[in-house]
């Protein structure tokens, strides 16, 4: 009887470790998880792809490697496609790429700026399924460059590292939501207009590395600052059909955020003064179409409470005034439009040919703008 009860039991096991994932080809040691993947364009115009994944000879266990430096590898494959370059990757890399835990999408501001990012990234959505949807960053320098910077804290995963350390950024507004899946669906669409999370190494060559006065009006690559993060996020790379045709800055993003309720509240400066302002309800935004042009409208209120001595309310109304007509205008210059007013205008068509047939990209640049900030001291 007992022989028979082992027999047992032993069948069972030997029935649930495949169906559990204990089947040799599924154990964790024979993957590679790629935790951050980087893609570049090189002079010849052929795609160069990096992935960061745990170091296989590193001294962790875990699917994540441990939390020294050197638990991480950076591997890169250049071919003349992106599909290409995986397809390399995954040859010259001794364990069986996973790709579902990666965090981030890393592309250089050159290959975001190329007409085949939009094939890149549709490629990327489609022959990989990523369950976890990855964060799109769009980095001043090289790709590959960012990567090998990228380094955890002390006795953390670099998955958790990234995560955490973006969503401390995010929550600030200083960088958008940013999701991979989301700016790939946005990209397809002619409602709305994705952003990216902008990012430097403070080595890295970029047009604007000049610290300014305000903290807000930074880039990344432009951050006076030490410490355990050394690549820098500030700002949003704006999209347009997929396409990277411009920044914001790091009050311009905080903005942004604010209008799209991704955030509730933002730190702000007036002079030396800084006070944390917070939207009361939400902003209104509305797209009136009349014969003689578009209005694009936005109403908001905030609550504005002192972090040093008060400002002026007047001064602060007109200073918010004037960042957001900047932000606005910034994007109706690019003729991306990050806030969804296409959305509110599309509503007044019947038919998707007639909204199409509208011209939206080209009455959007020209539109006047109607801005109402009322602000509670």
């Amino acid at each position: 009887m007992r022989a028979a009860k082992i027999l047992a039991v032993l069948l069972l096991l030997a029935i649930a470790c495949p169906l559990g994932g204990c089947a040799m080809p599924h154990q964790p040691e024979h993957r590679a998880y790629v935790i951050s993947m980087g893609v570049d364009i090189n002079d010849n115009s052929d795609c160069v792809v990096s992935i960061q994944i745990p170091s296989i000879t590193g001294s962790s266990g875990g699917a994540d490697g441990g939390g020294g430096a050197d638990s991480y590898v950076v591997s890169s494959a250049t071919a003349h496609t992106f599909v290409e370059a995986l397809v390399l990757l995954q040859a010259t890399t001794p364990r069986e790429l996973d790709y579902k835990q990666m965090v981030s999408f890393v592309a250089s501001q050159k290959a975001a700026s190329s007409p085949v990012f939009p094939q890149i990234v549709t490629e990327l959505m489609h022959t990989y399924e990523i369950f976890h949807s990855p964060q799109l960053i769009v980095c001043a320098g090289e790709a590959a460059a960012f990567l090998e910077s990228q380094r955890p804290e002390i006795g953390t995963r670099l998955s958790s590292s990234v995560s955490a350390m973006l969503n401390n950024y995010q929550s600030q507004g200083y960088i958008p939501l940013a999701n991979l899946s989301r700016a790939h669906y946005l990209s397809q669409s002619v409602y709305h207009d994705p952003v990216a999370i902008y990012a430097a190494t403070p080595d890295q060559e970029h047009y604007r590395n000049v610290a300014p006065d305000n903290l807000g009006e930074s880039y990344p690559g432009s951050l006076p600052h030490t410490g355990l993060a050394r690549n820098e996020y500030m700002g949003a790379a704006l999209l347009q059909n997929g396409v990277m045709v411009g920044t914001l800055n790091g009050t311009q993003t905080q903005i942004l955020n604010l209008l799209l309720e991704t955030t509730d509240e933002m730190p702000y400066f007036v002079g030396e003064k800084n006070v944390l302002l917070e939207r009361i309800g939400g902003a209104q935004l509305s797209a009136i179409l009349a014969p003689e042009g578009v209005t694009l409208r936005v109403d908001i209120r905030l609550a504005a409470k002192p972090l040093t001595n008060a400002p002026n309310p007047e001064a602060l109304r007109e200073k918010f005034l004037g960042d957001l007509n900047g932000l606005i205008t910034t994007c109706q210059a690019l003729k991306t439009d990050p806030f969804g007013f296409a959305l509110r205008a599309a509503a007044q068509f019947a038919t998707v040919p007639e909204w199409v047939a509208f011209s939206w990209r080209e009455r959007y640049a020209q539109a006047a703008l109607d801005l109402q900030v009322h602000i509670e001291m």
